[in-house]
C-alpha cells in the first residue's frame, strides 16, 4: 500500500512495531464494540435524540481518535476519499443521523448475507497503523453501495453531495470500480490474518502453506491485464516483500517440522515447491528426529487426543496440492 502512497513506508516507519504489537493483528469488524455499537436501536435513538437537543452540533463537539487530519482537496485518490467520507460521517452525531436518514431511503429493507439491516450499517474508519481496516472500510461501503457498481447514486455519495464542503469527496463510477479492485485484491491477506488468529487452530504448521498461497495469488495478479497500472506495481513491491520473508521462513526448522507434523500437508506438501525442498526437509526432520531419539529414553506410547483444526473452507484451500509452476521462486 506504501508504493500507492495510501500509507506509510514500513520500512521507514514499522507502525507495528511502534504501536500495535500488542494488539491483536486481525481486524474483526464483528469483534469492534463502536463499530456494532453504531447499528444498536439505543445508538440511534441516542443519536437523534442529540440532534433534537443541538442541530448545529459540527465535529468538534465529538472527540474522535485519528490517526491523520479530515481534511479535504482535490486529486485525492478514491481510498483517500473514502477514508475522508468515513470519518466525516461518523464524526458526529448528526452526520450519522444523517446518514440514516439516507439509508432508510436507498436501502429500506434490504439486508447483508448474514441477515443485518443494512439501512443500520455505519461506515467504518480506516485505521492507517492497523492490519485489515482499509479492507473492512472498503468492504463496508460496498455493502452501502446500492445497485451496480456503475450507479453514483449511493447514499455515500447522496450525502456528500449534501455537505457543500465536501465536494471533492464525491466517488465516481471509476472511484467505485477502483475501490472494488482494492477490495479484492486486499481480501486474500484478510482471510489469512482472520485464519492465523484462531485460539483453537494450531497455526505453525500453516506458515509456509499461507506464504505459498498468498505467493501463488499475488503471482497470478500480477499478470492481470484488467488491473492498473499502479495496483500492478503495488501487487509487484508486496510479492517481493512477501518473498522476502517466505524465504526466511523456509529456513525457519520449526515451521518445517510442524508442516511435516500436520495430518493434513505432511512431507507431501513440500512437492508444492520442488524435489529439492522436499529433500531437504525430510532430511532436517530425520535429523532432528534421530537426535531426539538418541537423547531421549524410549517410552510406552500414551494415546493423547490431537488437537486439531477449526473447520475451515479457506484451510482446505490452502492445504490443497497443485502442479508446482514454472517459475517457482521457491525452486
Amino acid at each position: 500500500m506504501s508504493t500507492l502512497q495510501e500509507v506509510d513506508d514500513p520500512e521507514v516507519e514499522d507502525y507495528y512495531i511502534k504501536l500495535n504489537k500488542h494488539l491483536p493483528f486481525h481486524y474483526n469488524v464483528e469483534g469492534d464494540e463502536d463499530v456494532q455499537s453504531y447499528k444498536t436501536d439505543r445508538a440511534i435513538e441516542d443519536d437523534a435524540e442529540r440532534v433534537r437537543n443541538d442541530p448545529e452540533e459540527g465535529d468538534d463537539n465529538e472527540a474522535i481518535e485519528d490517526d491523520e487530519d479530515m481534511g479535504v482537496s482535490s486529486g485525492m485518490s478514491p481510498v483517500q476519499k473514502l477514508r475522508a467520507i468515513c470519518k466525516k460521517i461518523i464524526s458526529s452525531p448528526q452526520h450519522r443521523a444523517a446518514f440514516r436518514t439516507l439509508a432508510h431511503k436507498y436501502y429500506a429493507d434490504e439486508k447483508t448475507e448474514k441477515g443485518t439491516d443494512i439501512s443500520k450499517l455505519m461506515p467504518i474508519r480506516d485505521v492507517k497503523t492497523r492490519w485489515n481496516y482499509m479492507h473492512a472500510m472498503i468492504v463496508r461501503a460496498l455493502q452501502l453501495k446500492k445497485g451496480a457498481l456503475m450507479d453514483p447514486l449511493t447514499a455515500i455519495n447522496v450525502w456528500v453531495l449534501d455537505q457543500d464542503e465536501l465536494q471533492d469527496l464525491y466517488l465516481s463510477p471509476g472511484d467505485w470500480a477502483s475501490l472494488k479492485q482494492l477490495g479484492d485484491l486486499l481480501e486474500i491477506f484478510t482471510k489469512v490474518t482472520a485464519t492465523m488468529s484462531k485460539a483453537r487452530t494450531p497455526t505453525l504448521p500453516w506458515v509456509l502453506p499461507m506464504y505459498e498461497y498468498m505467493r501463488k495469488y499475488l503471482d497470478k495478479q500480477i499478470k492481470n491485464n484488467s488491473l492498473p497500472l499502479a495496483l500492478c506495481e503495488a501487487i509487484a513491491a508486496g510479492l517481493e516483500k512477501l518473498l522476502h520473508y517466505y524465504n526466511l521462513a523456509l529456513e525457519c526448522q520449526y515451521a518445517v517440522i510442524a508442516t511435516i507434523c500436520h495430518p493434513s500437508l505432511h512431507i507431501d506438501w513440500f512437492d508444492e515447491l520442488s524435489d529439492d525442498r522436499r529433500a531437504k526437509a525430510w532430511a532436517l526432520f530425520e535429523h532432528v528426529y534421530n537426535d531426539y531419539k538418541a537423547s531421549e529414553p524410549e517410552i510406552e506410547d500414551v494415546p493423547q487426543a490431537a488437537l486439531v483444526d477449526e473447520p475451515s473452507d479457506f484451510l482446505t484451500l490452502v492445504a490443497k496440492k497443485s502442479k508446482p509452476a514454472a517459475n517457482n521462486p521457491m525452486l
